[in-house]
């Protein structure tokens, strides 16, 4: 919560003594991710992965951020085979909540290749949202919506 609110020195302070505990992946990830330390976010994520039991639920927090950080290296080549696994687990798990993220990832991949049909992964993204109208997901959804949208349709960007 506190790396989402931009409080990146109290998150770090909450950190500091867990940084060997499993459940403290996640968000020193963050973390490392906020700060600009990609490499290190992108390292900490794929070891958990190595470890992590096989069970797609503990999978697939660690696959959508990890997807955040490949974005932010410019490696699609990655990002699209972390995403394709998260899409997996979606469909191995029924979650609509999955669903949306790997609806997410897809249209964060298809807008950094310039490809224009992005916005329809966000609008599915979304869809699989209704039941979660006020989640940090659907927010960050709406963002990347208008962030695809900001160019080519000003008016559906803003709304």
């Amino acid at each position: 919560m506190r790396v989402s609110q931009g409080r990146l020195e109290e998150a770090e302070v909450l950190l500091v003594g867990y940084e060997d505990h499993g459940g403290a992946v996640l968000p020193l990830a963050h973390l490392h991710l906020a700060q600009g330390e990609v490499q290190l976010a992108r390292a900490l994520l794929e070891n958990a992965l190595q470890l992590a039991s096989s069970s797609p639920l503990n999978r697939a927090p660690l696959l959508y951020l990890l997807v955040d950080v490949l974005l932010a290296t410019e490696d699609l080549e990655n990002a699209q085979k972390v995403t394709d696994e998260l899409i997996k687990v979606a469909q191995q798990t029924g979650s609509d909540i999955l669903a949306a993220q790997a609806n997410l990832t897809l249209g964060q991949l298809k807008r950094f290749a310039g490809e224009a049909d992005a916005a329809d992964y966000f609008h599915a993204a979304l869809d699989h949202l209704r039941a979660f109208e006020q989640s940090l997901l659907t927010g960050r959804t709406k963002l990347e919506l208008a962030r695809t949208l900001q160019n080519s349709d000003p008016p559906a960007a803003i709304m």
